[in-house]
């Protein structure tokens, strides 16, 4: 029973005692009359003045204009040519812990094929993740990274790839809205972004989701687009995993969604609708030096959530692997993020800075998570 009929039920009841006293006998029924019908009065007289309660709820990143970019560039010097032969042992370890390479996955501590992150001067594997056993594979020079099986002929259609040079760095994306709102049994992931680019050739990014088979609609302007699990490669051209240069740090991005081909220098405004889950997740994956971020809006119908912002660096690896899993947003494994918890905030504050934009260093992962609480009904 909504507050109107509330409203309403308490002037009917309020008349009913005005009419009741005035029949009796009572030496006050004139007063309780007249009370009772002013009572009556006053309901009948807001109910119009009222609003239904809303259902929509609000978060807010209280922090994200406070939070700490960590740009580390002897760090990140490994992935700045996709060819370097040497990682240094004070440098940062590209497994995404934070630790030196000396204290974390350097050969020296983990000597055997486990560990990913040996580097150079130790054999580079490619891991699928496929049950069946098999003799060997053929990796087709193609788009489309067909993995086909030598003993069977079977074709695995693990993933799809672009791979660009290391001029896209020198781009700037702003990113002016990012917002997901809940539309009945859907989210409805859309935002408006700008690659400022001296270049007039086109520009490739990904959006992404947790399940690609769960979007029922996708539409973005000024772009072109293509649906897929793609890896992103950076520093790179044509086939990530030709022989034709040894010793490859793959630099890379990878998404559940879509690949965007984007003019630059011209505002694209995107827009995803997927149907909602107990696990939502969205991506926006940026291969560019410099980038404005917005805080995101979130307006959901219900404030039993979990909901984060995760800004996270690109995958730096290896050796690759390729399987299902990595598509997973949940399975990541980047320990370095920059994690911000959303809080619930009332209507009249979920405005507040809403147009500024806080700059940060790349490339990055924009990751948006809204997580059904333990112990709370469905969505």
């Amino acid at each position: 029973m909504d507050i109107k009929t509330i409203f309403h039920v308490l002037a009917i009841i309020s008349g009913i005692l005005a009419a009741a006293f005035g029949a009796s006998s009572s030496h006050n029924k004139i007063v309780l009359l007249v009370v009772f019908l002013a009572i009556a009065a006053v309901f009948e007289v807001a109910i119009p003045f009222l609003k239904r309660p809303s259902n929509t709820f609000y978060f807010s990143f209280p922090n994200f204009f406070e939070f700490e970019d960590h740009q580390n560039e002897k760090a990140f010097s490994l992935a700045s040519n996709a060819l370097q032969k040497e990682l240094k042992p004070d440098a940062r370890c590209p497994c995404g812990s934070g630790k030196e390479y000396s204290e974390c996955h350097s050969p020296e501590l983990i000597q055997d094929e486990s560990n990913h992150w040996r580097g150079p001067k130790f054999p580079q594997n490619i891991y699928l993740g496929y049950k069946a056993q098999f003799d060997g594979i053929d990796f087709k020079k193609k788009e489309k990274a067909e993995i086909i099986l030598l003993k069977e002929g079977t074709k695995i259609p693990l993933c799809q790839y672009f791979s660009m040079d290391n001029s896209i760095l020198n781009n700037k994306a702003i990113v002016r809205k990012l917002s997901v709102e809940q539309k009945g049994n859907n989210f409805v992931f859309s935002g408006s972004l700008e690659i400022e680019s001296e270049s007039s050739e086109e520009i490739q990014i990904l959006i992404g989701t947790q399940d690609i088979e769960s979007v029922n609609d996708f539409e973005a302007t000024n772009s072109s687009y293509e649906s897929g699990r793609w890896f992103a490669f950076i520093g790179l051209a044509g086939n990530p995993l030709s022989s034709d240069s040894a010793f490859h740090w793959f630099r890379y991005f990878k998404a559940n969604g879509y690949k965007i081909g984007l003019e630059p220098n011209k505002q694209i405004d995107f827009k995803m609708t997927a149907e909602i889950s107990n696990s939502n997740v969205f991506t926006l994956s940026l291969p560019f030096n410099e980038i404005e971020l917005v805080m995101p809006s979130i307006e959901v119908e219900t404030s039993d959530l979990d909901v984060s912002l995760e800004i996270e660096r690109e995958n730096i690896s290896w050796d690759l692997v390729m399987s299902d899993n990595q598509f997973i947003e949940e399975s990541k494994n980047q320990k370095d993020s920059i994690l911000l918890n959303a809080k619930y905030i009332s209507e009249k504050l979920k405005m507040k800075n809403r147009a500024v934009r806080k700059p940060i260093s790349g490339p990055r992962k924009i990751r948006i998570s809204i997580m059904k609480k333990a112990g709370t009904k469905n969505l």
